[in-house]
């Protein structure tokens, strides 16, 4: 039989974090000039902020709506974020998955 680990993670994360009432969110990325060795920019609101989505379908179709063509979305990378309720910074799920539900920020280290 076989398991899919990422799901098991992502639902023990949701779990916890119920207690807190956190929100996994989706942010939209590229790899810097297109390769993919580079670290990834984000789209930002009007306020310089990272936009975020309620789901990865909610991204893409702004990104339609946006002029954005279906070859070009295909280059793009939907992360799952969580907000820390502590210091506001977006981390990925997926470290905190890794690093056990802690914000791994500079500025807090805190547990979320």
């Amino acid at each position: 039989m076989l398991i899919n680990i990422g799901f098991i993670k992502k639902n023990l994360l949701m779990l916890a974090n119920n207690e807190r009432n956190l929100v996994i969110m989706v942010i939209i990325g590229r790899h810097v000039n297109g390769i993919t060795i580079n670290p990834l920019e984000y789209i930002l609101d009007e306020d310089g902020d990272v936009m975020e989505f309620n789901t990865k379908e909610e991204a893409v179709e702004f990104l339609m709506d946006n002029g954005i063509t279906d070859e070009e979305i295909y280059y793009l990378v939907f992360k799952e974020v969580q907000k820390c309720d502590r210091c506001g910074e977006l981390v990925d799920v997926e470290e905190l998955a890794w690093y056990g539900n802690m914000c791994i920020c500079d500025d807090c280290y805190e547990v979320i």
